[in-house]
């Protein structure tokens, strides 16, 4: 019985955990206007919700929660403490190539125990824009891939 009560104890832990390490969701507009293409880049963009928003100068969405941080690392330094993801400054940042606009996440990396990115990725297009979804690896710099399609 007493193997049951741990087990419960640290499930219970571990949930916790994983909520604390997820921030408010961040939301980012950027206009449509002459776009016909939108090339989205992220850790999880293939996982992304993609819809319609509506009329064709309707502003492009996207939004994602910020989650991550350096679970298990261990500084030297006392007064060393952990970055929040909501704290990291995930965001999306755009470069247009005529009518096509690159949109790719900023910020997320991946360095040994520390991992940020941006999950439950939502993008609302214009009707009739087309979305094309590229997974990025993250870096251990976090730049962003602006890099024309």
């Amino acid at each position: 019985m007493r193997s049951r009560t741990t087990f419960g104890v640290v499930v219970a832990s571990l949930a916790f955990c994983a909520s604390a390490a997820a921030g408010d969701p961040v939301e980012f507009r950027f206009s449509s206007e002459g776009i016909s293409k939108v090339v989205l880049r992220a850790a999880n963009a293939t996982a992304a919700t993609v819809g319609a928003s509506g009329p064709s100068k309707a502003p492009i969405l996207v939004s994602g929660t910020p989650r991550g941080g350096a679970a298990g690392y261990h500084s030297t330094d006392p007064n060393w403490k952990e970055t929040s993801a909501s704290a990291w400054g995930l965001s999306f940042v755009s470069q247009r190539y005529g009518p096509v606009l690159v949109i790719s996440s900023k910020n997320e990396m991946q360095y040994i125990h520390h991992r940020y990115s941006l999950t439950d990725i939502t993008l609302q297009v214009p009707a009739g824009v087309l979305v094309v979804t590229e997974r990025r690896e993250p870096s251990g710099d976090g730049t962003p891939n602006l890099a024309a399609p």
